[in-house]
């Protein structure tokens, strides 16, 4: 685990995506399970490469075993560029954005994965008991470690030079370092896959 959760943090110290924002309030209620076949086809994901919380809902749809019925349309998204086609589904101007046809579009990698657990497939949001409140703290933490890698690297490279402030960046840095520190001293990397794993 220790070595697994160290390449995370190479990986995540190296982050190069401009943007992205999530929530880790919970997950939904079991809902009544949706067989795939009838309105997955239908189905649209606005996404972004470098998003990570695009990135979440994706790896989310591979694991659930519904993402070759899933249609995926990358937009670029940047804070200081509005994407108008983005703006029309989400008022947040974000991805992801799942567009469904016959429902309102749902937006925030928490809710998108949230719906998607509905249909039939390997369950990855736990419901009852301890390994509920794990998944749940994995994604929080997860969440916030992506939300503070992307504000670190505004704050080191994307912002022009003169309006960064050193101890802002030096404060996201502490945040990512002991997160990971805290993933490799306590994340159960062995328990079966969860949003949490995703996230």
């Amino acid at each position: 685990a220790g070595a697994r959760s160290l390449g995370i943090k190479q990986r995540a110290l190296r982050l190069d995506g401009p943007r992205g924002r999530g929530r880790a309030d919970g997950l939904a209620l079991p809902l009544a399970e949706t067989h795939c076949p009838t309105e997955c086809h239908a189905l649209k994901l606005l996404y972004q490469t470098h998003s990570p919380f695009a990135r979440k809902v994706l790896v989310f749809t591979h694991e659930k075993g519904i993402a070759d019925q899933i249609e995926v349309v990358h937009h670029e998204t940047s804070p200081t560029i509005p994407n108008r086609e983005v703006f029309e589904q989400n008022p947040l101007g974000k991805v992801p954005v799942l567009v469904r046809p016959n429902a309102s579009a749902l937006f925030d990698s928490d809710v998108i994965c949230a719906y998607l657990e509905t249909f039939a497939g390997p369950k990855l949001c736990p419901q009852e008991g301890e390994a509920r409140w794990e998944a749940l703290r994995m994604q929080a933490l997860a969440q916030e470690l992506a939300t503070t890698g992307i504000a670190l690297r505004w704050e080191t490279v994307r912002r022009p030079e003169a309006m960064r402030y050193a101890p802002l960046a030096e404060g996201y840095a502490l945040k990512l370092t002991s997160s990971y520190d805290w993933l490799e001293a306590n994340a159960d990397f062995d328990a079966p896959l969860h949003v949490g794993h995703i996230a």
